[in-house]
């Protein structure tokens, strides 16, 4: 069960490498920005699947709810482009050519430990691990304080644009430390929220709006709780899809689906369901989700096609569950001309 376990995973990884090369010439030189790859990622997935009916078993069983390459070197150069990542290797290539006569086992130390964090970039995601963020800079700090060949740029400012640049650096810092701090308020209140501290919800989520109103899971646990009250349908769509210019989580999709099928809008809840069935291909229950919506809006061809792959998809993990979904799927079939 564990050589299976290992072996998903490393095919898992394979297919992530491989839907990610096919975008690999998409915002080559800049990128797509810090931290955007778990926006794109998600499309990409589901766009494979989708066009690739014939994608190997193998892809089609490892297929998860991923945000993550689990290759931090190819997942930096999609996020900070061709420009960016050659600036990332001319930081390393100064690190590690930090020379000192006093000071050799501590540099020496520096690059060990820096080798380390670099190396399991290739399988996993220190990057993404703020201690070893930390860790790296430190590495990067210490080496640049030990260094005894530092080469020095002969630039010289005047007293006043020394003045007006500091100014500048200490208002930038103010002003990012203050929203940083009112928003770290804000989260810690939406946690209480979260955890049942706070029994007026309604006017918590709406107070907590300004300031977390870019962070995706907020907006979609907001959006989630406003599509319990009908009057607030109108309300609820529109953070529920300004969640997804952020993040595309199940979550979020699967409140969507519920939110428009509730209010009889089918067609958006079919564009939803048919995006979280190419996403996560080898889950029953979207695939399910998505021939009832079908039957429902009254589109016998595609109730049928998506029965018939129900199927004959192969099964991940045996439960009851799916066994009920192949079940259901297997009499709408026989029920039908």
């Amino acid at each position: 069960y564990l050589f299976a376990m290992k072996k998903m995973s490393a095919m898992g990884r394979l297919m992530k490498l491989r839907i990610t090369a096919d975008h690999i010439s998409d915002d080559f030189w800049l990128g797509t920005g810090p931290g955007r790859f778990t926006w794109y990622y998600p499309q990409w997935q589901a766009e494979y699947f989708a066009t690739h009916s014939n994608a190997p078993e193998s892809y089609f069983l490892s297929a998860g709810e991923s945000y993550i390459i689990f290759n931090e070197y190819v997942q930096l150069f999609k996020e900070i482009g061709f420009v960016g990542f050659v600036a990332f290797v001319g930081l390393l290539v100064y690190f590690f050519s930090a020379r000192s006569g006093t000071h050799k086992r501590t540099l020496d130390a520096l690059k060990l430990t820096m080798i380390t964090i670099l190396s399991c970039g290739f399988t996993s995601y220190p990057f993404h691990v703020n201690i070893f963020l930390l860790m790296m800079c430190f590495c990067f700090v210490s080496a640049a304080v030990l260094r005894e060949n530092v080469t020095r740029l002969n630039v010289r400012l005047a007293i006043k644009w020394r003045k007006v640049i500091i100014a500048g650096l200490i208002t930038l810092v103010a002003i990012t430390g203050y929203k940083g701090i009112k928003q770290l308020n804000a989260v810690q209140h939406w946690l209480q929220l979260t955890n049942g501290a706070d029994q007026d919800m309604a006017t918590t989520y709406e107070s907590l709006y300004n300031d977390l109103k870019n962070d995706g899971k907020f907006l979609t646990e907001y959006g989630i709780y406003l599509s319990t009250d009908s009057m607030s349908y109108h309300k609820a769509a529109g953070l529920l899809e300004k969640a997804k210019q952020t993040q595309f989580t199940r979550n979020a999709i699967e409140a969507a689906i519920y939110l428009y099928t509730n209010n009889g809008q089918l067609n958006n809840a079919i564009e939803y369901a048919e995006w979280l069935s190419n996403y996560l291909p080898n889950r029953f229950t979207p695939k399910y989700e998505l021939m009832t919506l079908y039957q429902k809006a009254g589109d016998t061809a595609n109730t049928r096609r998506t029965a018939n792959a129900i199927l004959s998809m192969p099964v991940k993990i045996p439960s009851a569950e799916v066994d009920r979904i192949k079940q259901e799927a297997a009499k709408y079939l026989s029920i039908r001309p």
